[in-house]
């Protein structure tokens, strides 16, 4: 209570005026909660092969176009194109195809794009088999098509994209993930800089002013950042005796007013908490060197839940890079798109920012930064509006690195990735981690196992001290190489020593990492118990090759079985004594070729655990199974998203994650 009420004091300082916008901007984020609580129904039943609306927006993927739709709703659809002059933005069009519940896998503290779209009122998506343009008509839209279309008949166009129509689709993937590791990913965002260029074409002319702010604000898609610069500038412009904080949280409250599912945009939260920043330590500001230290304290926190880590050399990144856009590279961005003779210098300095981006990331030293405790979030803050006493900030860093690390539970964690097998094993205090599977990769756009990595990094884990393969297949396997190198793995346990290929590509990157790798030991130590091996003779198919792991935790039970099949059950109920398994993780997803009546009884699970993906095309679990299971309570990844498994001495505790 004494911390809430010296917060408040200090906000009302901070704010310095009447409390009528306090009591405006609690209610704004009452309003948010409880909008969040509304289980929004689509307008649509899900069975329309045909919808008509309008192009707002084109996004270039590898090979196919991704069209954002006004319909009846907003409607993502996807498009295999031959040429980008089939569709054009603003077109009028009906599409003949199939429509999709948007779905998405869900692990704790990762991204989830199922929510994601939610919150931008997305329930569906169209794949597209025929496009048929009945009208196109609206000047705006004709406008923005304009420019897109030019843009693409230029070199760098991923960077004009970027730039002027706040359109990311094109960066290049491996150039995108430097910026973000460098810190620097905001200078590609349209903000405030990009405004008061435009700005400077009008001057003083209101009207002028706001006509140019509106138009800018539609041609980049009504983005947070931008959206947050327009409506401020438009209030300055007519309230310039205001504070601009008083300003910002106007404009905040006016953006969660209009759409309150933006409370839970990053890229929301970042541009309000910075900006703050700045306005907050205005007359602390002299130079670009303490603009880009007030930045970073303030971002530190929403930054490191994009990846929870953090980059040590962010802050000189920002000096470099921040000045760079801003007077060379958007300047001549806009010049050169009007004054096409210029083209040739903009690539040239976009090949000089492509390359002091990826020599940044060479020298880059990331610090994890686990999912922030609410109270250290609050007295992080808290010391940064004293204006003071900054160092006090390192041990409040220190202890949320350190708390994980006092953890006395075990946690054994089923992870939705999908049509695929991964669990994550924690031992007290983060001792020991152990990863039995990866899954595979389900989307040609992304790796699933980022998201795992994410979660272990949320957890303060930096290493994997066993990664085991069950098998070669690739939905268990697929993508042990992404998560090799991307964080620390100390030894990697395969099946046998006959490898698939997907192992033998695999067994490369470890020699060039000099990573320990094995076939099946006896055991592995996991805090103060093991997890077992459970050998077998060795068989033809891999699916019965697969490792099978026993862990005891407190006398509570945990059988693996990866794709093991019926053969493989009967010579492990005549080999071992298995009975009274508290946890079975259901073999090969639930396929009528595993857990067969008669092993189900002999080992009586209290809980099944299915991993398998929602609407697979193998039509995982099947019948057969899920009656074989009747006794047994059951959960599966597709409906309860991950599963937790809290176990320490006095009690069992399971969470679900759905998404």
């Amino acid at each position: 209570m004494a911390l809430a009420k010296v917060l408040m004091k200090n906000l009302r300082n901070v704010l310095q005026f009447n409390k009528t916008l306090i009591i405006f901007t609690i209610f704004i984020f009452i309003y948010c909660f409880i909008n969040s609580k509304i289980n929004y129904k689509s307008k649509y039943n899900g069975n329309e092969t045909s919808i008509t609306g309008i192009i707002t927006n084109i996004k270039i993927k590898s090979d196919y176009l991704e069209l954002e739709l006004k319909a009846k709703e907003k409607i993502l659809a996807y498009y295999k194109y031959e040429s980008i002059t089939d569709v054009n933005i603003g077109d009028k069009v009906t599409l003949t195809g199939k429509l999709n519940k948007v779905t998405s896998t869900n692990i704790p503290n990762t991204f989830n794009y199922q929510r994601y779209l939610k919150y931008k009122k997305i329930y569906y998506t169209f794949n597209i088999d025929k496009i048929t343009t009945t009208s196109s008509n609206n000047i705006f839209y004709k406008l923005k098509n304009i420019i897109f279309k030019r843009i693409l008949k230029l070199n760098k166009k991923d960077y004009y994209l970027t730039f002027i129509l706040g359109n990311k689709s094109l960066l290049d993937n491996e150039n995108y993930n430097n910026f973000l590791d460098n810190g620097i990913s905001h200078i590609l965002a349209i903000s405030g800089m990009h405004i008061s260029i435009l700005l400077l074409l009008c001057k003083k002319n209101k009207p002028i002013s706001i006509i140019l702010l509106i138009l800018f604000l539609f041609l980049t898609g009504f983005s947070s950042s931008v959206y947050r610069v327009v409506i401020f500038y438009i209030l300055k412009l007519f309230n310039k005796k205001k504070s601009s904080i008083y300003l910002l949280i106007l404009t905040m409250d006016i953006l969660l007013l209009i759409d309150p599912f933006r409370i839970f945009d990053l890229g929301f939260i970042y541009s309000f908490i910075t900006t703050f920043g700045i306005f907050y330590y205005k007359d602390h500001i002299k130079n670009i060197i303490d603009l880009s230290f007030i930045t970073f304290l303030f971002s530190l926190p929403v930054t490191a839940l994009v990846g929870y880590e953090i980059n040590l050399f962010s802050i000189i990144n920002n000096l470099i890079f921040v000045p760079l856009i801003s007077y060379v590279v958007y300047p001549l961005c806009l010049i050169s798109f009007l004054f096409s003779f210029l083209n040739s210098l903009f690539s040239v300095v976009i090949n000089i920012l492509n390359y002091l981006n990826e020599l940044c990331n060479h020298l880059a030293i990331f610090i994890t930064i686990p999912k922030f405790n609410l109270l250290l979030l609050l007295i992080y803050y808290f010391i940064l509006f004293k204006k003071n006493n900054k160092l006090l900030l390192i041990p409040v860093l220190l202890i949320n690195i350190l708390l994980p690390k006092l953890d006395n539970n075990y946690y054994v964690y089923y992870l939705d990735i999908g049509q695929g097998d991964c669990a994550a094993l924690i031992s007290p205090h983060r001792k020991d981690v152990i990863l039995i599977d990866t899954g595979g990769k389900v989307n040609s756009s992304y790796n699933v196992s980022d998201n795992t990595i994410k979660f272990l990094k949320s957890k303060g884990i930096t290493k994997i001290d066993y990664l085991i393969l069950t098998h070669g297949d690739y939905d268990h396997a697929g993508e042990a190489i992404n998560i090799i190198n991307k964080i620390k793995v100390k030894h990697v346990i395969f099946n046998s020593d006959l490898y698939t290929n997907i192992e033998s590509n695999i067994i490369k990157v470890l020699k060039t990492k000099n990573i320990d790798y094995t076939k099946e030991n006896k055991s592995v130590r996991f805090g103060k118990t093991t997890l077992s091996f459970l050998h077998h003779t060795l068989y033809e198919d891999e699916n019965n090759n697969s490792i099978i792991n026993y862990l005891n935790i407190y006398n509570h039970q945990f059988l693996f079985m990866g794709d093991a099949s019926i053969d493989r059950e009967k010579e492990l109920i005549n080999k071992y004594n298995l009975t009274n398994i508290e946890f079975l993780k259901i073999g090969h997803h639930g396929s009528k070729t595993s857990s067969s009546e008669y092993f189900v009884k002999k080992v009586k699970p209290k809980y099944s655990v299915i991993s398998v993906g929602l609407n697979n095309k193998y039509n995982h679990p099947s019948k057969e199974t899920i009656n074989n299971l009747s006794d047994s309570t059951i959960y599966r990844t597709d409906y309860d998203g991950t599963i937790e498994v809290k176990i320490n001495k006095k009690k069992l505790k399971i969470t679900n994650y759905p998404s």
